[in-house]
């Protein structure tokens, strides 16, 4: 909080005076006699939703994630303000029973971009919140932005319960949605959890949906393994959206002369709204390929602007892998959609990570004869011996010295689909596997670990593969999470 919040709030513990009221909650205020008339808001104080029942869920419209967050139904305003006054979250930290959700809601708004859209007053669509089956249904941070249908939605109740609802946008069935989220207890007896949701919409269903001059947005929420499900409704206005500001560029990052993998990539144009940054890159890979942008949180791309203000990479809106060809969207936060400044901003670009989905080369392994060498993809390994357990072997590893302090090689070993389904029915590896644990990181050549005490052996590797026992094995070999070291810079103009 900076001086002028802090004196804010000072003086909202003097006298209630003081506040502030935000403009989004004049906004909201101005709406309450319509929202009655609709029967959004009853006698009680509370929001309630327009209930259907039906008696089937089609499992391809509940997109099965976690949530967490929530609020109660009658702090549906006092909720919008702690999101979008940080003075008045900080008066709310003295109220008992208030400080954890509060802090927690409001870290996870300034993490996805939205406290700083808020922070000027934009709020295109306020929250609803109700009491439903000793729960508080809670939607909030919903913004349409592009071709994207972002909202968080979040469920307050007993410990446990929490984890059993879905919820799915019922103007854009069948819609592809991803989401992230978290669980907090916020007392003995119940818990706070909420998702924040992305749903990617088609130009036509989005040009469809705003064509009907639409006056609500309806989700469909239901509980896992029950046959029923509710509506919740949300009061929209499209007048009230912001559109993109679109900046076409064509820069050719020449990331071709990085890898031969990368055929092209070109940075097509950027575009600020009024939640986030997006970079739009057009990029062509070698067929069989997919490229991370963001493997390590230390080496994930970033804005920065004339004034050395660094704009962060939101991950949670970044696809793990990227196939061979289109449009790669990276976003940054916070936005700079309300600011006359900066004038200039510059992407930075430290690394890539390439996977190649087809195998190109093939080695011979012996669980028998130590030491032998293998060569492949340009680099020697040794491996000196090799121990059974629980249907793996794990072989040791020497490397090369110029490889030693990278824990990672970039390459996979696996055996063909074709020796994998020989080996499935053979009862002396299936009692192998039931005697222990599933282990990962299978054809990977990692660090050791101490599987007593599960700590790194310094300067010592091994690769593990899952296989019926044999004496030898060929295994196939692809470059798999490839580190390429890019230290780009390039201004956005």
């Amino acid at each position: 909080m900076n001086r002028q919040d802090k004196q804010i709030a000072a003086n909202i513990e003097q006298t209630f005076k003081s506040i502030a009221v935000p403009q989004s909650l004049l906004d909201f205020a101005d709406q309450v006699p319509d929202l009655y008339d609709q029967q959004q808001i009853h006698k009680s104080g509370s929001s309630q939703p327009n209930v259907e029942r039906r008696s089937t869920i089609t499992q391809k419209r509940m997109i099965l994630r976690r949530i967490a967050g929530g609020c109660a139904a009658g702090l549906v305003i006092f909720i919008g303000s702690v999101l979008y006054s940080p003075s008045f979250a900080a008066y709310t930290k003295s109220i008992p029973g208030l400080t954890t959700p509060v802090e927690w809601l409001q870290q996870v708004a300034e993490n996805i971009g939205i406290q700083n859209a808020k922070d000027h007053g934009y709020t295109p669509v306020h929250p609803v919140s109700i009491n439903k089956e000793g729960h508080t249904f809670t939607i909030d941070n919903v913004f349409l932005e592009g071709n994207e249908l972002r909202f968080m939605f979040a469920i307050q109740g007993p410990q446990g319960t929490t984890e059993n609802f879905d919820i799915s946008p019922s103007d854009f069935p069948d819609t592809p949605g991803s989401g992230g989220g978290d669980t907090k207890k916020i007392s003995d007896i119940e818990e706070l959890r909420f998702i924040h949701y992305k749903f990617e919409l088609t130009q036509k269903q989005l040009e469809a949906f705003l064509a009907k001059r639409p006056t609500k947005l309806t989700f469909r929420i239901g509980q896992r393994g029950m046959n029923e499900s509710f509506i919740m409704t949300v009061p929209f206005d499209q007048a009230r959206l912001k559109a993109e500001k679109e900046t076409t560029l064509n820069t050719d990052l020449r990331l071709q002369q990085k890898d031969p993998a990368i055929e092209h990539a070109t940075i097509k144009s950027f575009s600020v709204y009024p939640t986030r940054i997006r970079v739009n890159i057009e990029m062509k890979l070698t067929s069989g390929y997919q490229i991370n942008f963001a493997r390590w949180a230390d080496d994930e791309p970033y804005l920065t602007d004339e004034h050395g203000k660094k704009y962060e990479f939101e991950n949670d809106s970044h696809k793990e892998l990227y196939d061979s060809s289109g449009i790669i969207s990276l976003d940054f936060v916070p936005s700079v959609y309300f600011d006359k400044q900066p004038k200039q901003l510059t992407l930075h670009l430290k690394k890539v990570w390439l996977t190649d989905t087809k195998a190109s080369e093939t080695v011979k392994v012996s669980t028998t004869k130590f030491p032998q060498t293998i060569t492949t993809h340009g680099k020697t390994y040794t491996l000196t011996s090799a121990k059974r357990e629980y249907g793996h072997w794990f072989f040791d590893v020497k490397k090369q010295a110029d490889s030693l302090s990278n824990p990672f090689e970039g390459i996979r070993f696996e055996l063909s689909p074709e020796v994998r389904q020989q080996m499935e029915g053979n009862w002396e590896w299936e009692e192998e596997i039931k005697q222990g644990l599933e282990i990962g990181d299978n054809g990977l050549i990692i660090p050791k670990y101490d599987r007593s005490t599960h700590k790194k052996i310094p300067g010592q590797f091994e690769l593990n593969i899952f296989a019926a026992k044999q004496d030898t094995y060929t295994l196939n070999v692809r470059r798999y999470e490839d580190e390429i070291p890019l230290d780009i810079h390039i201004p956005l103009k």
